[in-house]
């Protein structure tokens, strides 16, 4: 006696038009929030095409009125932020490789802001998207490979500083 059980195949599961997903306008909300977010990022890029880089690599911010670094101040180290002001002001300058050295976590995040800028604002204006918008799994991949890069590039900075301290010459 031979049963035979049906063959289950699975069903396409309906999606819409990949061109549906991205090119649907935006409620006034979305446009709105788009707009805000890109209006600040580009005054970060613009704020940092007005300062002058420091050349020591950090304390680009004082220009700003604000106070120097309080873990350099107290440790004589730098912290992780260390530099970020200055890495944005290479940025937009185009001294990419300088920025990168200054302090890479600042840089990958003045990239982030140069290429977000333009698109937010564009949907914001359009009120669609002109490609599709990154997932929350690449946002999430974004956000930790910057906080990566900076703890990463913060400790190479460091580690010999404190080792100098402990061990002397």
């Amino acid at each position: 006696m031979s049963s035979s059980l049906p063959v289950l195949s699975p069903q396409p599961v309906p999606r819409e038009p990949p061109e549906a997903s991205f090119r649907a306008h935006l409620a006034v909300w979305q446009r709105l929030l788009l707009m805000v977010a890109g209006s600040g990022l580009l005054s970060l890029l613009v704020v940092a095409a007005c300062l002058s880089p420091n050349p020591q690599g950090l304390g680009t911010h004082r220009q700003l009125g604000l106070p120097p670094c309080t873990m350099v101040q107290l440790f004589e180290l730098r912290c992780p932020a260390c530099g970020m002001t200055t890495s944005w002001s290479l940025f937009v300058r185009g001294r990419w490789l300088t920025a990168l050295a200054t302090n890479s976590g600042g840089t990958l995040l003045a990239l982030a802001a140069a290429i977000s800028t333009p698109w937010m604002l564009f949907a914001a204006a359009a009120g669609r998207f002109w490609c599709e918008p990154p997932t929350q799994e690449w946002l999430v991949v974004g956000t930790l490979t910057i906080a990566a890069v900076t703890v990463i590039d913060w400790s190479v900075r460091s580690l010999p500083v404190i080792l100098e301290r402990w061990y002397g010459n």
